[in-house]
């Protein structure tokens, strides 16, 4: 048979004086001292029942949550087990949250500076497009001055000789 009992979460561990009031009480499995011919009959009796079959998946839950209780009984976190793994859980959430608002953000300005360089490249090579035929036209004043140079020279000498 499956016995349950409940008792007082501070006493039923020696260390737990510190436990939060919230939570007050531990579920505990007790025992039997003697195992007596009928109370076997009874335990063999009760296993194919839906009280064994609960008795099998409420023990190992139970025993799992007095381990989880034992492990997360810090004093600086008063309240439930649950209440802390909502809180953690909630942490994540948030954090995601930020992390992703920041990577957002850091893309937004990565596009803004992308934008601007971009910007500014075209307007170089504009710049450079529009120097660039400037150079090629003085070059072609330069060439036909010096031809009209070389030109005004060979007239001035045979007018000279």
């Amino acid at each position: 048979m499956c016995a349950f009992g409940t008792s007082a979460f501070r006493g039923s561990s020696p260390g737990s004086s510190r436990e939060s009031p919230r939570i007050s009480t531990a579920t505990e499995i007790l025992g039997t001292e003697d195992n007596t011919p009928l109370e076997e009959e009874e335990v063999e009796s009760v296993r194919g029942t839906p009280t064994g079959v609960l008795c099998e998946q409420v023990v190992p839950l139970l025993r799992y949550l007095d381990r989880k209780a034992t492990k997360y009984a810090d004093p600086r976190h008063r309240g439930s087990y649950v209440e802390l793994v909502r809180n953690r859980t909630w942490i994540k959430k948030k954090a995601l949250e930020l992390r992703d608002d920041v990577a957002a953000n850091a893309q937004c300005k990565i596009e803004d500076l992308s934008a601007r360089i971009e910007t500014k490249i075209n307007s170089e090579r504009a710049q450079n497009r529009i120097l660039g035929e400037e150079l090629v036209r003085q070059t072609r004043l330069l060439e036909q001055s010096e031809t009209a140079r070389k030109a005004d020279e060979e007239l001035l000498g045979r007018l000279q000789s």
